[in-house]
């Protein structure tokens, strides 16, 4: 297995173990925004709605503590991967995060692997909108452009 199935394999290993702590956490959708530009960038929230079994209706968490005692802890793999002096290097290892470090862990590594830069220059922004029972994640992605154009007439 190359680098970037390693990278792949990991990020799809950590999607796996968020969603199973989320199903068992009650939690129905998480929703989160984005956005860089000029070199810096930043996953800027992070919202929880689990259902409330009585009503059916889902509920934002503000308090995880209020809901089961202490912020749960999910392990997912940390991936850090760069540029060497003359190869991609990978490296990885099990780490436990509290669930918003372990979501937002995650949406960086997706981030990452399929736009690389994204907060270079113009940068980009975007949503992601997890469905826990559907174990799918919908994403919006929008990439900036810097357009210049010069004529002679």
């Amino acid at each position: 297995m190359n680098e970037l199935e390693q990278l792949q394999d990991g990020i799809t290993k950590n999607k796996k173990a968020i969603f199973s702590a989320l199903s068992v956490l009650n939690v129905g959708e998480v929703s989160a925004s984005y956005s860089g530009s000029g070199d810096s960038g930043s996953i800027n929230d992070i919202t929880f709605w689990i259902k409330n079994k009585k009503t059916k209706k889902f509920e934002q968490v503000f308090d995880w503590k209020k809901i089961c005692g202490k912020t749960p802890k999910i392990t997912i793999t940390e991936i850090n991967h760069s540029w060497g002096s003359t190869q991609f290097q990978l490296e990885s290892k099990e780490k436990e995060l509290d669930i918003y470090e372990a979501v937002e862990t995650y949406l960086y590594q997706v981030l990452e692997s399929r736009h690389p830069g994204w907060e270079i220059n113009a940068g980009s922004n975007g949503d992601f909108q997890f469905f826990v029972e559907d174990n799918k994640i919908d994403w919006s992605h929008c990439t900036m452009i810097e357009d210049y154009e010069t004529s002679t007439l």
